[in-house]
């Protein structure tokens, strides 16, 4: 069984899809994939969702201190008001 040639994004699209998400960096992955199919890209949505993924903008990770305490030192409380069950 032959495999079939799986479509890519080569030079023709990367540019356009690098541009579109500079420019609109929330923009879903399948509307990206339609604006692309309207200029020729024939490959499959899994596809190119995962190449999106990989050239989408990321914010940098934001670090956080993690609180560390001994039993007994710190509690939590709900205020929510009593039911009677």
């Amino acid at each position: 069984m032959a495999a079939h040639p799986v479509p890519y994004v080569d030079g023709t699209y990367l540019p356009f899809i690098e541009q579109t998400l500079e420019k609109f960096p929330s923009l879903t992955a399948s509307r990206l994939y339609a604006m692309v199919r309207e200029r020729g890209y024939r490959g499959l949505p899994t596809h190119f969702r995962h190449l999106v993924a990989l050239h989408r903008p990321r914010k940098p990770a934001e670090a956080f201190l993690r609180l560390r305490t001994l039993p007994g030192e710190q509690g939590q409380v709900d205020w929510a008001a009593p039911h009677n069950f």
